[in-house]
């Protein structure tokens, strides 16, 4: 049995306090037996006691001296993304396609050593304190390297908790970040919500930041707990812009391949909405890109079994609702394909789901501005 993946705390490799283990399920195909750390509330308490006895000295160094040590760790996490090739083989990207999936690492990276108002005002820019983060698998490297780098250049030392379908993100993170004092920065493994379930409830952790579907439901959550926002999932057709470039934006968007492996999370692949008088234009061309397009002939290739059910109850209703389906296919081994509906209106339950992997549906708006206020009363319902 090969053991990878240690857990990382103040600067060091370290087993489960309890010895469990795990292996993950979605590691890309490696060989049999590859082992994760199952973290329980031990190795919280661990981390913990690390991010405190450190954040006194990196608040001490000063923004300008925290910046230039991240500057330096996000070229090397741009440089390595992917050490290993663990992700990569888990998401199933070939290679030119985990180079577009990453295209936009830099300006996560960016964003998070900047000083966005968005951020600087949630809950990594308004606490002290250390702060754990645990993305969904979807999110891949991009919103968990936003968030790092951003409480890291703040002064708060980190804890990422990754999904434990895609645990390599967390040894991308560690390499890039080695030269961080020891505490300011830890990685603890689980194999899905143990961990998430102890931080919760945990008196001590300043903030956790979680992805919904690595919480359970909840009808109040405890105040340091703050569920991570879905991306929106929803673009409007500006009709005095470049009409073909937002078609095929939509049609990569919602189903491309790099989109469709790694955006399966709620919320993520939705809607096109479009003023009327560009209405059938903008199908005509969006029907155009589905004809060349590889990925709109091949089936999905999707992490949850969920998903495939997903899909077909979204064909059922839509159908049902009276919506046309101008994409919807099968293959003789009943996989997935991508779907997409036109003539949608906006009270149709298929119009407000959160997002079942590889659907989209095309609504009509009045003008431009009815076209924004639909797309964010959609948005907002949808994550609800």
């Amino acid at each position: 049995m090969t053991t990878r993946g240690t857990n990382w705390i103040e600067g060091a490799e370290v087993p489960a306090r309890r010895g469990a283990w795990y292996e993950p399920a979605a590691e890309g195909g490696g060989p049999a037996g590859v082992r994760r750390p199952r973290s329980t509330v031990e190795d919280l308490d661990l981390a913990l006691g690390a991010a405190a006895g450190a954040e006194r000295a990196w608040r001490a160094q000063g923004r300008a001296a925290r910046c230039a040590l991240l500057e330096h760790a996000a070229a090397r996490l741009l440089d390595t993304p992917d050490p290993g090739d663990a992700a990569r083989r888990a998401l199933g990207f070939e290679g030119p396609e985990l180079a577009e999936h990453l295209a936009g690492l830099e300006q996560a990276l960016a964003d998070g050593l900047g000083t966005a108002p968005a951020l600087a005002r949630g809950p990594l820019g308004a606490r002290e304190g250390a702060c754990l983060l645990a993305p969904a698998w979807a999110a891949t490297w991009l919103a968990p390297a936003r968030a790092a780098w951003f409480a890291l250049a703040a002064g708060r030392p980190v804890i990422l908790a990754p999904d434990g379908r895609l645990p390599s993100i967390g040894d991308a993170f560690r390499e890039a970040l080695r030269d961080l004092p020891p505490g300011v920065f830890g990685v603890l493994h689980d194999d899905g919500r143990t961990l998430v379930r102890a931080a919760e409830a945990h008196a001590r952790l300043p903030t956790l930041v979680a992805s919904a579907e690595r919480l359970d439901d909840a009808a109040e959550r405890a105040a340091h707990v703050v569920v991570a926002p879905a991306r929106r999932a929803t673009l409007v057709v500006d009709p005095g812009a470049d009409l073909e470039a937002q078609a095929q934006r939509a049609v990569r968007d919602a189903i491309g391949r790099a989109r469709a492996l790694s955006g399966s999370r709620s919320g993520q692949v939705g809607r096109v909405v479009v003023p009327e008088r560009a209405f059938s234009r903008v199908e005509e061309l969006v029907l155009g890109h589905l004809e060349t397009l590889p990925d709109a002939a091949r089936p999905l290739c999707i992490a949850r079994a969920a998903q495939d059910q997903a899909l077909d109850d979204a064909l059922a209703l839509g159908l049902d609702e009276g919506a046309t389906a101008i994409l919807a296919g099968r293959d003789a081994q009943v996989a997935p394909f991508p779907l997409l509906f036109t003539n949608v209106e906006p009270g149709m339950r298929v119009a407000q789901l959160a997002r079942p992997l590889g659907l989209v549906a095309l609504l009509r708006a009045r003008d431009l501005r009815a076209a924004h206020a639909l797309a964010a009363r959609l948005d907002r319902e949808v994550r609800s």
